[in-house]
């Protein structure tokens, strides 16, 4: 019952005051640059550009089916 309590009150100060949001908003942040920097040192071969992967389709590329 106290740890129900302590999480709705941290969920309610994250929601409802400012200093909440930057507070959690600064979390995030550092957790997806320490995660980038992670799998950048890791050599993790979908973070790096392709340019080839990142292409759309068009109606000229031979894998699109014709409808008439």
């Amino acid at each position: 019952m106290t740890r129900q309590f302590l999480l709705d009150m941290i969920i309610g100060w994250i929601l409802y005051t400012k200093e909440g949001k930057n507070t959690a908003n600064n979390i995030v942040n550092k957790a997806v640059n320490i995660a980038k920097n992670n799998l950048q040192k890791n050599n993790v071969e979908y973070l790096k550009n392709n340019k080839d992967t990142l292409k759309q389709p068009t109606m000229d590329d031979k894998n699109c089916l014709n409808i008439n």
